[in-house]
């Protein structure tokens, strides 16, 4: 994980960082990551990128832990936009994936886990995966349908974990197949509507 140095950087400083990964990981295999094209593309000297990171496992498991974030912040902000809707909120959950995908290479790495887990110290890749489990209960608190608000804590988050992992077959779909991303968000609200169904005890249909 970063050291404070990198820390005390401006955002703007840690975001080129960051955009300077994500264009590495896209150039190059995630087990060949250079720290030289990094600190070149990112403006800073290789000697000052070392003194942020231990070394290029360091700074590949801290971006994946923060494209994972990124998704976790935009799930929060969706859910306080539209009321405590969970269902909508996992719609637009999957169009911002897809269109990070798009944009970002680092994202598309989230959803094949095989290519690059090796990649890292056993006890990152704890890390990274408890990071994925901290915002279950803050998603629980906030949900304001009746139908999940039956379920306990527990239930939710295996419903939750469940939905994100359709989720992430879409996202997988999507950029194995060259499908187009209408076409698995309509997938994925059909899902929705059968697992809707099934708390509800009748058909019913989003969107």
């Amino acid at each position: 994980m970063p050291t404070e140095r990198f820390e005390q950087l401006s955002e703007r400083k840690k975001q080129k960082i960051m955009e300077a990964v994500a264009e590495e990981v896209r150039a190059s295999y995630t087990n060949k990551l250079s720290m030289t094209r990094i600190a070149r593309n990112a403006s800073v000297s290789r000697a000052s990128l070392y003194t942020y990171f231990v070394d290029r496992e360091d700074i590949f498991s801290y971006s994946l832990v923060q494209a994972g974030r990124s998704i976790r912040e935009a799930n929060r902000r969706y859910l306080s936009e539209n009321g405590g809707d969970i269902w909508n909120m996992l719609e637009q959950s999957l169009e911002f994936q897809i269109a990070m995908c798009r944009a970002n290479a680092l994202y598309r790495l989230l959803y094949f886990p095989g290519k690059w887990k090796n990649c890292i110290k056993a006890g990152r890749w704890e890390a990274f995966r408890e990071a994925a489990q901290i915002y279950e209960k803050p998603m629980y608190l906030s949900c304001k349908n009746g139908e999940l608000k039956r379920l306990d804590e527990k239930e939710f988050a295996s419903l939750l974990n469940m939905c994100q992992a359709s989720i992430a077959l879409c996202v997988q779909d999507f950029l194995l197949t060259g499908e187009e991303a209408a076409e698995e968000e309509a997938r994925f609200r059909e899902q929705l509507a059968h697992i809707k169904s099934a708390l509800c005890g009748k058909k019913v249909k989003l969107g």
